[in-house]
């Protein structure tokens, strides 16, 4: 599924990602719904930060004045994000 998303990865950054993706006890179909929504492969310990804060992969096309959350999740943080979402400003 890894490589699917992202062939220019290695056979053993791709086993890197799936072991850390594994860890959080995920389906395959749930792993693919974060990718497909915009979480890079990497950046499992992002979706798992979503996880523990309520969000989900539908949110991540969400709009915050304007930016999508999972752009905003990169540079504000999953706290900042949340709190925004929580305020009412999407």
């Amino acid at each position: 599924m890894i490589k699917q998303i992202d062939p220019r990865t290695t056979p053993e950054q791709r086993h890197a990602m799936a072991t850390s993706w594994t860890q959080l006890d995920l389906t395959a179909a749930q792993v693919l719904a974060w990718l497909t929504a915009g979480i890079l492969p990497s950046e499992h310990a992002l979706a798992a930060t979503c996880l523990d804060r309520g969000l989900t992969p539908q949110d991540m096309k969400t709009r915050v004045e304007g930016v999508r959350v999972v752009e905003r999740l990169r540079s504000e943080g999953v706290d900042g994000v949340v709190a925004l979402l929580r305020t009412g400003t999407a």
